[in-house]
């Protein structure tokens, strides 16, 4: 669903757009177009929170400078083109009014019935186009499996799917068990 905006913006545009806006959702922009992100289930919903939640307990048992963000952080993938993954990691602080991450080291989607293919496939070619990240998650909480996609060389992931286990998400130093970023049980949500 479209919403009522300019006909197409940049990504700073959109930010200077929806910030006076006071949009009430969940928004991208794609090609320059402002689009509704689908309203969330609970598994989603829950899935991203165990993620986030495992990622900063790793960071801070590392001690290593870094911040995770839930979504609502836009990724810039192209200047007409603005991603809001579930989760991300990005090294160092950022302020605090920030709404943009030009350069976080991990990503992560969560899939949902109607993203599977814009997730596998739209975004994983715009994330590997973003030099910054190392790392790029497809987390299927039904399934309860993991894609990791890892860096590679320039533009290029190499995947491995699991369901068990630990990722080791160097170069950030975080190694996190597969099952921290699960729920205990998706059947009973």
């Amino acid at each position: 669903m479209n919403v009522h905006a300019p006909p197409r913006m940049t990504v700073d545009e959109y930010l200077a757009w929806a910030s006076a806006s006071e949009l009430e959702g969940r928004y991208e922009l794609v090609d320059g177009r402002v689009v509704e992100m689908a309203a969330e289930r609970a598994l989603h919903n829950i899935t991203k929170l165990r993620i986030a939640m495992a990622l900063q307990f790793r960071i801070e048992a590392a001690n290593l400078d870094c911040t995770v963000l839930t979504d609502g952080m836009t990724v810039p993938v192209a200047s007409m083109t603005g991603r809001v993954p579930d989760a991300l990691v990005v090294k160092g602080r950022i302020a605090n009014e920030t709404m943009k991450v030009e350069d976080p080291l991990i990503v992560v989607e969560v899939l949902s019935p109607g993203s599977i293919k814009v997730d596998r496939e739209t975004k994983l070619a715009e994330y590997a186009g973003v030099a910054s990240i190392e790392h790029y998650l497809i987390v299927d909480a039904g399934a309860r499996q993991i894609t990791h996609h890892r860096r590679v060389d320039a533009g290029n992931f190499a995947a491995a799917m699991t369901s068990s286990g630990t990722l080791d998400l160097t170069p950030s130093g975080i190694t996190i068990a597969v099952a921290d970023m699960l729920p205990p049980d998706p059947e009973k949500l």
